[in-house]
């Protein structure tokens, strides 16, 4: 039981996460917010964060044997593996206008619309041309 509510809780915070961003929850609120549309994306960031946290921590209040070990000559591909997440946190920072990203951006330039793709093309350049989100493929041990 413990295993369904923990797949009930991903998904719904997946979904939830993804449908808050989506164009047509977006241009609803930006015609609705007016000039407070500025605070969204801070507001998407933060309910993001703080939806995660209870997930996180029952996700690891699980307690079971591992069913794997990352020991002996498994150990350096383990940390290759933590580094190129590192290197995909890292590369993901460089792609992105964190200031836009994180939303502080529209808010100190009382900017109203959507300013991560404000072109509607899909942008493959960089690490996005290996990856979709970068952030989400980072190291968590």
């Amino acid at each position: 039981m413990k295993y369904i509510i923990l797949a009930i809780l991903w998904i719904s915070y997946c979904t939830l996460h993804s449908a808050m961003i989506t164009p047509r929850i977006t241009n609803f609120l930006r015609i609705k917010l007016e000039e407070s549309y500025k605070y969204y994306r801070l507001f998407y960031n933060a309910v993001a964060l703080v939806l995660l946290i209870p997930v996180v921590f029952y996700t690891y209040s699980i307690r079971q044997t591992p069913f794997f070990m990352w020991e002996g000559y498994l150990l350096p591909v383990r940390f290759l593996l933590l580094a190129a997440g590192l290197f995909l946190l890292y590369a993901g920072t460089r792609q992105y206008d964190m200031s836009t990203f994180l939303g502080l951006k529209q808010i100190k330039e009382s900017i109203t619309h959507n300013l991560i793709n404000t072109t509607g093309q899909l942008n493959s350049s960089g690490i996005l041309g290996v990856v979709r989100h970068p952030f989400y493929s980072t190291p968590h041990s």
